[in-house]
């Protein structure tokens, strides 16, 4: 199940389809930030949705492998994580850096810590 929530966006996020966004409505720089992904090609001020939970598409900052850990960088970009990395969710399959990947995701409930690179 996928849940979409209405956002007035901050910043001019046209370009940024499917990158994390922090509550504010601009582009996160971390997981602790972020509270969904965006779905809408929208600019700033205007009402876009985002995503905090259920599969999404993501673009990765990083290559990413079949049922890696994500996490968020500056720019709103996911990309694998490390051990001790606070994931927003895992890879449905493999992904090259700047590509479209699909994932699953959950934003709304506490951060969960990895302790390795997969589930």
């Amino acid at each position: 199940m996928e849940i979409d929530i209405p956002t007035t966006l901050a910043q001019d996020l046209r370009g940024h389809q499917y990158k994390a966004i922090a509550i504010g409505g601009t582009l996160a720089v971390d997981s602790p930030q972020s509270s969904g992904l965006i779905q809408t090609h929208t600019d700033s001020g205007e009402d876009g949705a985002h995503r905090p939970f259920g599969r999404s598409r993501f673009i990765a900052g990083g290559a990413v492998a079949l049922g890696n850990r994500l996490l968020v960088t500056s720019g709103g970009w996911l990309v694998a994580a490390a051990s001790g990395d606070t994931s927003v969710g895992f890879a449905e399959a493999a992904v090259t850096s700047g590509s479209v990947g699909r994932g699953v995701f959950n934003f709304v409930t506490p951060y969960y810590h990895i302790d390795s690179n997969t589930a």
